[in-house]
């Protein structure tokens, strides 16, 4: 199945109003996981309407993916904090990961998707990172959910987790 781009796919949002509604559930997760939050019932609901019986399958792929992000992260990732409607480069691009991971998966081309995570994370990313994105991606695909493949800045360098 060939998905058409569209202009609007290269726009860089401003906030987290400009998003699609499934890059807004990967912020708006990405956040709870952040404060602690990841079986949060309303996370766990967002995701079961997203991507019907898979849901629960798909948020604990989109966890361990975060997660392994943080862990082998270049440095501590930067995001605002659950309500804020700021956007920061951080969670740009960990959308942008899902999002690279789709079209890996349309394309077969895994280019892009293994330049993202290099930019998040040390070296080259491990098989299992690559694996477990192109799986949410796919759930998040095959329920109807098509994410824009955006242009965005890389994210500054900084230390520290920081939630605003």
């Amino acid at each position: 199945m060939m998905i058409e781009m569209r202009d609007d796919d290269w726009e860089t949002p401003d906030d987290i109003r400009d998003l699609r509604q499934p890059e807004h559930l990967l912020v708006w997760a990405l956040r709870a996981i952040a404060v602690g939050h990841a079986d949060c019932p309303a996370v766990r609901q967002a995701f079961n309407a997203a991507c019907g019986a898979s849901g629960d399958m798909v948020r604990m792929g989109y966890f361990l993916l975060v997660r392994q992000i943080g862990v082998t992260g270049r440095r501590r990732l930067k995001l605002h904090m659950p309500g804020c409607v700021c956007l920061s480069p951080d969670e740009r691009s960990i959308v942008a990961v899902v999002a690279a991971a789709q079209d890996a998966v349309r394309t077969g081309d895994e280019t892009r998707l293994r330049a993202h995570l290099r930019w998040l994370t040390e070296g080259e990313p491990p098989q299992s990172v690559l694996n477990v994105a192109r799986e949410v991606a796919s759930a998040f695909q095959d329920n109807g959910h098509r994410l824009p493949l955006r242009m965005s800045a890389p994210p500054p360098e900084h230390t520290g987790f920081t939630l605003h």
